[in-house]
């Protein structure tokens, strides 16, 4: 099992990526993280709070895109790895799709995945506005029945 934790970065409109910065960078957490959520948000939340772009090198991302990045069509040849990486991006958009509410179930999704085969010892979560997530028409009561659900047992705490 990994001593890895796995930091959930919230709602991208609200604090939770601000928290989750603060947390790795002011000493509060002492394991190896994985923050989950968009690495570029995150970069950006770093400076804007004075840490700088460079984070630690026990922290690592699972990034998880705000946006689809713009994709142009070249005429040249396009080496095959190069398509299946802009394929990759494309099909990555399409789950996840442009909304903040696909975002934050995304991040915890990929968290409890993370959790159950291993690869995280713990999930943190930062918050979340519910709102987002019902707007976008994903059903949603809250992290706790989130994870119940994901795990398929009665009682998760």
């Amino acid at each position: 099992m990994s001593s890895s934790i796995a930091i959930t970065t919230g709602e991208p409109a609200g604090i939770g990526p601000e928290i989750s910065v603060k947390a790795v960078f002011t000493g509060r957490v002492k394991s190896p993280v994985t923050l989950i959520g968009d690495k570029k948000l995150l970069i950006k939340t770093s400076e804007k709070l004075g840490f700088g772009s460079i984070f630690p090198d026990w922290v690592k991302f699972e990034h998880v895109p705000l946006a689809h990045p713009a994709v142009t069509q070249r005429h040249d040849p396009v080496a095959r790895s190069d398509r299946l990486e802009i394929e990759h991006l494309l099909v990555v958009f399409e789950r996840i799709g442009n909304r903040p509410g696909h975002l934050v179930v995304e991040t915890l999704r990929r968290a409890a995945q993370g959790a159950q085969d291993g690869t995280y010892s713990a999930v943190v979560t930062a918050p979340v506005q519910k709102s987002i997530i019902i707007e976008a028409g994903i059903p949603f009561t809250g992290h706790t029945e989130f994870f119940q659900q994901f795990a398929g047992v009665d009682r998760v705490v």
